[in-house]
């Protein structure tokens, strides 16, 4: 009965794999982040930092699951482009941490809210129920421990 259930599985990873990849680019595109100039990696450093204040690069890139060398590139670039403000660590003399400039915030509210009004219009016709049911299992989805 294994056997029988692997091949299943694997069409379902397939599936949820190639459903997932498509939400992120609708979620992109309806959402206005590609018209506000944020890249998803741009979107990804920046909603980050902005509920975690404070957060340092290493903490960053060990969130978002990159390279501490790739998470600070991208952060320098943001904060050339005035998006994101390095403090000097109180804690650590040689560390910093980081914050959105207002600019950031209002632009990553703006773009976060007009995705969530992109999810709230293509979920209008679902059932309290489903919808619930879709949040709870992508959360968990999401919370589950690496396989």
């Amino acid at each position: 009965m294994a056997a029988d259930q692997q091949p299943s599985a694997r069409r379902w990873a397939e599936q949820i794999h190639d459903d997932l990849a498509d939400f992120s680019r609708r979620i992109r595109a309806e959402g206005g982040s590609a018209k506000a100039g944020l890249s998803y990696v741009d979107f990804s450093l920046l909603s980050h930092v902005d509920g975690h204040p404070g957060a340092r690069v290493t903490e960053v890139a060990a969130a978002l699951r990159v390279d501490k060398s790739t998470a600070s590139r991208q952060l320098t670039g943001l904060e050339a482009r005035g998006l994101l403000v390095r403090h000097p660590d109180p804690e650590r003399p040689r560390s910093h941490t980081l914050a959105l400039s207002e600019q950031a915030a209002t632009l990553l509210h703006g773009v976060r809210d007009e995705q969530v009004r992109a999810i709230e219009g293509r979920l209008r016709d679902w059932s309290e129920e489903d919808v619930q049911t879709f949040a709870r299992l992508l959360h968990r989805y999401n919370r589950s421990d690496d396989a």
